[in-house]
């Protein structure tokens, strides 16, 4: 988990599979992910880091852009069902 934290803003490390775990790339990826899904069903706090880490997700979790608009799209159905509540 650290390596996740220290390196998740460094998507050249990650993508070096001698550099870091895979199961902290992982991590990284699929935060990446979510911080992105947060930020398409909110509208806020939109960032440069999907830009720079959004191919490097793709390839790291082996999904494509209809993927990930699938993905958004569930969580966005989730959300508005009330279903993300705490």
């Amino acid at each position: 988990m650290y390596q996740a934290i220290r390196f998740h803003h460094e998507h050249d490390s990650l993508a070096d599979k001698a550099f870091i775990s895979d199961a902290s790339r992982d991590l990284v990826a699929v935060a990446l992910l979510a911080e992105r899904t947060i930020q398409l069903i909110t509208g806020l706090n939109h960032t440069c880091e999907w830009q720079k880490g959004e191919h490097w997700v793709m390839q790291s979790l082996g999904i494509n852009a209809a993927d990930i608009a699938s993905i958004v799209k569930g969580i966005q159905t989730l959300h508005e069902e009330g279903n993300l509540n705490a």
